[in-house]
């Protein structure tokens, strides 16, 4: 779509001579003309920074017009949470009488209240609770940077259960 542009805007002599203006007009392009989403529009700048990237590192060019190129900022939708009934509906679920139902009102609980990720819930080790000083440490992270995080009287209640 990038070259296409480019021969309309009769842009294509030498891709060394494109310049950030070209760019950004390109990006108006596609914001007013091809009326693309903010999000559509930055899978077109993530691939124009790969390409002139890759002729910036294989010296067909000496300066990426794409250096310092922000993407256009993305709002993403509200995202839906559980009402009261639902939260209560799913709290209620386990049958607490037996040792899996306290097992899964207690995970729902950790979940519910620290709002790990699941992945990071279920990584939590016996060890990892410290109920002394009201922390539950976190090994498996999305990012591998190691957390405490903070756990109310309740939750230390029902992780002694």
């Amino acid at each position: 779509m990038f070259r296409r542009w480019l021969v309309a805007e009769e842009k294509v002599d030498f891709i060394s001579r494109i310049l950030r203006t070209d760019i950004d007009r390109y990006v108006d392009y596609l914001k007013n003309t091809r009326q693309l989403s903010n999000g559509s529009i930055n899978t077109h700048i993530r691939g124009l920074k790969a390409f002139f990237g890759f002729l910036q590192d294989s010296r067909f060019i000496r300066k990426s017009p794409m250096n310092d190129n922000p993407l256009l900022k993305v709002r993403s939708g509200n995202i839906e949470t559980f009402t009261i009934k639902q939260l209560g509906a799913l709290l209620n679920a386990p049958n607490k009488r037996t040792f899996t139902g306290v097992r899964d009102y207690t995970f729902m609980l950790l979940l519910l209240e620290t709002g790990l990720r699941l992945s990071e819930a279920t990584a939590v080790l016996v060890e990892d609770v410290k109920l002394a000083e009201g922390l539950v440490f976190v090994r498996h992270t999305k990012n591998d940077f190691h957390r405490y995080v903070p756990i109310q009287a309740k939750m230390k209640e029902q992780l002694k259960r």
